[in-house]
């Protein structure tokens, strides 16, 4: 075969099953359909119409002319049947009277092609996917034909070619119907009457005796079943009605304990869906059932513990900070309520006043209500502490308000869950009132640190400003705790919050006094004033050295692609997989790139049905060759993503702009500039120079 110099001819192998593999140059300007005639001609192939190129990956994709620029050179491609083809093969497979091996084999294949989008398209043209809903709401699918016929559906539907809202009721209440049939299947005494009290059916969380092991076709019928109702939920959200009449909250919490995270997650992301957009009795109901003792049970032993909260994955963990975030956001109401009712605090003519302020409105009133009546010894002891007419008494009324309206800050109360957000805290699982029993420990951590302060009412904001740093701490765990404030170090992938309130207690009280915390700003604000002086010499040195600086972060930028960085590669889905070192095959000159995009202007985002949260680290190369394409990459976190757009835009002679090259231009300045003014020290440094003198009158200076 003679060689090619010309970058658009790469060569492959293609296989097909009963021939003699064939090795062939693939001239990516040409046509498909001609490449594919010339394969059927030397196999022999009558009608080249009836046949497609496919890549030998584990996603079953077609080739196409939209993503034939990713064959590359010792690519080994695969001959198969055509997507119209094996469509219409599988339409009349399921299009017989009564299920039979046909049917299953059929349903077996259309489950590995639904992930492609262009079998996709096919198979919805052919109105299969008629047929497939058909078959589905009639029961003609059983065990491992169901659970193919399920996982097809959503694949299907994930393509976006046929909206959500077109999905039947009947259709609903048949998937609903399967995720009953395995939570009372495997777990007979969960079985609950819906119009038994709501106390009852919490009872009946059994946390002894988890549920049966699923078979493996009933679990991926679960998976799907599942997923399919959460995505009903969210692109059609008026039917949350019909799907929360048909499924009992009990059964999914059933589901909850499987030992599956894919089940679980799922499980957990319906009940989510559900919470989140119910409303009048049935918002109560669910809300009584969440935070029940049971289903907090549920969560602590088989989700957070069995699993470790670091290693619960991503997506569950966004589950878990989603399920938290609705929990808190309960308190809204009473936090934007304001209280008209006299109860004397702070203003004496019109001591309603102090509680008119939201947030927290009459929160606070339920969190001083909850201390006096379930804390009364702590009560007791803070009112009295503050009642003997000191200058330095720490007032329970003003103090109690403020401190209600900082922990909603904090926890973000009232804010919508962000799609990006996972960071939750496994002692909120673990009360009944989390957040009064938090407000329980925080009022008496306020207390003792007005006390360390020797504060008095001047230096209210003082303290609440020290209370906040504290809370915030003990809240992060170890991040924060490690570092002691000072010097900048490289932020944890997730925070470490404590797992009880006790454990969050004791945090506060040996790692985060009031000394401590002083300690730790003012090795802080000593930093601030040597690295950050904002005196006018140092903003000129800090000009004159900036470009030395940015050469050292172009140099480090370009060490570290040359290390290399293994990412992670999206199947159709979405989902996640790993190419091996043998994979990494493919080269392009600098020279070759056009432009370099990001988020949601990379080819491979703009028609993502994947995860939310993957745009914002997703970057592509685009080539100046004529054809077009681009080389798609999504980086494993944000430092991944920085380091490898700066080193890009270094090689193409572009302003490094990240938030990454941000803070180490600002790092080597405030260092390098530290080193130089070392001579300095002792001296004061003026916010501007100083004046220069008039000119003397004359120039006859006198030198002995």
């Amino acid at each position: 075969m003679p060689e090619s110099s010309d970058a658009s001819v790469v060569k492959i192998a293609v296989q097909m099953d009963g021939k003699q593999p064939i090795l062939t140059e693939f001239d990516l300007r040409l046509p498909l359909h001609k490449h594919v005639l010339d394969l059927a001609n030397s196999w022999g192939l009558a009608d080249s119409t009836q046949y497609a190129l496919k890549f030998t990956d584990n996603a079953e994709r077609y080739i196409t002319e939209k993503n034939k620029l990713e064959v590359r050179n010792g690519s080994v491609l695969y001959m198969d049947v055509s997507p119209a083809r094996a469509s219409a093969a599988i339409v009349q497979q399921l299009g017989r009277q009564s299920p039979d091996i046909l049917a299953a084999e059929g349903l077996e294949t259309l489950c590995r092609l639904s992930t492609d989008p262009t079998f996709a398209a096919e198979f919805v043209c052919e109105q299969g996917l008629q047929l497939l809903v058909a078959g589905i709401e009639h029961g003609r699918f059983v065990d491992a034909a169901l659970a193919n016929a399920l996982t097809s559906f959503l694949e299907l539907m994930e393509h976006g070619i046929v909206l959500w809202d077109s999905v039947e009721p009947s259709l609903v209440s048949r998937v609903a119907s399967e995720v009953n049939r395995l939570a009372a299947e495997h777990a007979p005494s969960r079985a609950a009457d819906r119009t038994s009290r709501i106390s009852e059916r919490c009872s009946q969380i059994d946390l002894q005796t988890p549920p049966n092991r699923l078979s493996v076709h009933s679990q991926k019928t679960l998976r799907a079943a599942l997923a399919i109702l959460e995505s009903v939920i969210v692109n059609v959200p008026e039917r949350h009605e019909l799907i929360g009449d048909e499924i009992e909250m009990s059964r999914l919490v059933t589901h909850l304990q499987r030992s599956d995270a894919t089940v679980q997650q799922n499980a957990l992301a319906l009940i989510n869906a559900l919470f989140a957009r119910a409303d009048g009795e049935r918002k109560g109901e669910y809300t009584t059932m969440l935070n029940s003792k049971g289903f907090r049970n549920v969560i602590q032993t088989y989700v957070i513990n069995l699993k470790g909260g670091n290693d619960l994955g991503e997506e569950l963990a966004h589950q878990l900070y989603v399920l938290q975030t609705l929990n808190l956001n309960l308190l809204e109401t009473r936090m934007r309520t304001p209280d008209y009712q006299q109860l004397g605090f702070q203003d004496g003519i019109n001591p309603a006043n102090d509680f008119g302020a939201t947030p927290p409105g009459v929160l606070a009133l339920d969190c001083m209500l909850y201390l006096a009546r379930w804390q009364r010894e702590l009560y007791t002891r803070l009112v009295l502490e503050n009642s003997c007419g000191s200058d330095h008494e720490c007032p329970f009324g003003r103090t109690s308000i403020r401190l209600a309206a900082l922990l909603c800050d904090i926890l973000k109360v009232g804010v919508p869950p962000s799609d990006e957000g996972n960071t939750f805290y496994p002692m909120f699982f673990t009360q009944d009132r989390p957040f009064e029993e938090f407000f329980c420990i925080c009022i008496n951590l306020l207390n003792k640190t007005w006390k360390e302060m020797r504060a008095t009412a001047e230096d209210f904001d003082k303290v609440m400003s020290v209370v906040r740093e504290q809370i915030t701490r003990a809240l992060h765990g170890g991040q924060k705790l490690a570092d002691g404030g000072g010097g900048k170090h490289e932020p944890q992938s997730r925070p470490d919050p404590p797992a009880t309130l006790e454990a969050f207690r004791n945090r506060l009280n040996t790692y985060l006094t009031y000394s401590q915390i002083n300690a730790i700003w003012q090795q802080e604000q000593n930093t601030k004033e040597e690295w950050e002086s904002q005196a006018r010499p140092i903003v000129e040195l800090r000009e004159q050295i900036t470009p030395e600086m940015l050469e050292l972060i172009q140099k480090q930028r370009l060490i570290y692609m040359v290390e290399g960085t293994r990412f992670t590669k999206y199947t159709a889905r979405g989902q996640l997989a790993t190419p091996t070192l043998d994979e990494l095959t493919n080269k392009l000159a600098v020279h070759e790139v056009r432009a370099l995009v990001t988020g949601r202007d990379c080819p491979h985002m703009k028609d993502s049905k994947g995860k939310k949260s993957t745009f914002q680290l997703a970057f592509s190369l685009l080539y100046e060759s004529p054809e077009g394409g681009s080389l798609d990459f999504v980086a494993p976190d944000g430092k991944t993503f920085d380091y490898w757009t700066d080193g890009i835009n270094a090689l193409l002679g572009k302003k490094m702009s990240s938030e990454e090259a941000r803070r180490d231009l600002d790092m080597l300045l405030a260092m390098e500039i530290k080193l130089r003014l070392l001579d300095t020290d002792g001296l004061e440094i003026p916010q501007e120079p100083p004046p220069i003198p008039p000119d003397p009158p004359n120039y006859d200076f006198c030198c002995d």
